[in-house]
Parts: structure tokens; sequence; C-alpha cells
């Protein structure tokens, strides 16, 4: 998921949480153009854990948070990325995203083998812009938390410990992740642009349409959350999600 969905789910497990948790709910992402790989940040929890509560035991609510996220232990990311229907081969968002895929490789103009791949992420950017409208403070508290240079350093020194990396360069990471999506003015056409510009410098794509990257936001967010009866298949998952990332704080 987007970080305004992570910060979202944060606030539905953690009574008030404290900056240093929304920088942890969404610092698994931030790996553009850093040192550290998708599966050290989503897939080695329980080791990051372990070291936390002997090396860095300061360190534990950001860690509390971070478990929120991630596939490994089952955080948001393993019920939108990895399980969620019985018996469908991915999750949520991968699953939700097929019907789109023929709109999203044309739009987005990326090689068909990758357009369920890159799909999913219209899912996840269909939900920043709903929760953004139901949450507005989730923005402003994740761009604090990454603008606050003191506590970045508090959280970075022992990471780069653990993940043996230069602390500027997760520092970097860090105080750079606002600039990489939408976390200002939280609309399908922002979300949209900020995806050109990650279609550019990840897989030199220099001609997709952002006005038709943003209506498929809305097309799918449309499709996701119309009303049935009781509630709708998005806040399904939300609730799903709430009640299982719940586990993974008792650990």
């Amino acid at each position: 998921m987007f970080p305004i969905a992570h910060a979202y789910l944060l606030e539905r497990l953690i009574p008030s949480p404290t900056p240093v948790q929304y920088l942890g709910c969404i610092w698994p992402d931030m790996l553009f153009n850093g040192p550290l790989t998708h599966h050290q940040t989503h897939r080695e929890g329980l080791a990051l854990l372990a070291y936390v509560r002997t090396a860095a035991p300061q360190l534990l609510p950001f860690m509390q948070a971070v478990l929120t996220h991630g596939t490994e232990p089952h955080g948001f990311d393993w019920y939108s990325d990895e399980a969620y229907d019985s018996g469908a081969p991915k999750g949520y968002a991968f699953e939700r995203a097929r019907p789109f895929v023929p709109a999203v490789i044309a739009a987005t103009r990326v090689d068909p083998a990758i357009g369920l791949w890159k799909a999913h992420n219209f899912v996840e950017m269909s939900f920043e812009v709903a929760l953004d409208q139901r949450a507005p403070h989730l923005k402003r508290a994740i761009v604090s938390a990454c603008a606050d240079a003191d506590l970045v350093r508090f959280v970075v020194e022992p990471l780069a410990q653990y993940f043996q990396q230069p602390i500027e360069a997760l520092a970097s990471n860090i105080q750079r992740f606002p600039e990489t999506v939408a976390l200002h003015d939280v609309t399908p056409a922002t979300l949209a642009s900020a995806y050109a510009i990650q279609l550019h410098l990840k897989h030199a794509v220099t001609d997709p349409s952002v006005p038709a990257m943003a209506k498929i936001i809305i097309d799918i967010w449309e499709a996701i959350s119309r009303q049935p009866i009781p509630v709708s298949d998005s806040e399904i998952f939300l609730e799903t999600c709430t009640r299982e990332v719940a586990t993974v704080l008792t650990l």
C-alpha cells in the first residue's frame, strides 16, 4: 500500500501514534535510490525486531509500527500483495487490478510483462485519495516526521548498524521520501503525476499519459467502493487488515 493507507491503518491499531511510529509505518517503502532491498525492509521484520530488543530498545515503538507494514510477519502488504481472497494467487491489490491491466499498460507504456505489477499500484493509489479525504491530517504527520532531522537521526543510527550501511544514505531516503509520492495535494492527478516520474526513473518510460492514469485511479475506486450490503469491498479489506495485522503487535 501507499503511505497514507499505512498511516491510516497505524491509527486504527495504535491510538495516538507518535511521530516515530508514523515514520515506522512507512519506512519499509523508503527504498528509492537507497542501499536497502525490498526483502530487507518487508521480509526481515522478526530479525530486525530481535536486534532492536537487544541492541536498541529505544527503537521499539518505531519497530512496532514497521511490523504493521510488511509481508513477513504478515502486515498490511501481505494482504495487499501476497494473499487475501481464498484460493487467489495474489493479494487484494493485485486481484482487484486484473480487469484494469490493459488500460494500465496503455496508459503507462510499460512492458505488458509487468502490467499486473504496475496495475496493483493503481489500486493502492485509489485508497490514498479516499483515505486522505477521510483523514487529511495523515499526510501532514508523515511529511513532518520525515522532515524532523533529530528524529531521523534517532532512527537511522541503529538501522545503519544493523544493515551495515552509511547513516547518511538511510537518512537521505527518509528525508527525500515525500518528494517521491503525492503527500501534499492528494488527488488522482497528483498521484498520476508522481507515478509518471517513477515510471521514468525506474523503467525509462518517457511518455505515460497522466490523464489516463488519473482516470484509472478513479475507475478502480468506483469499482471497489460500490456499496453492497453491508459494506463495500474496499471497506471489508480495511476491516480485515485491521483485525489481522493487530496480531503482529503481540509479537
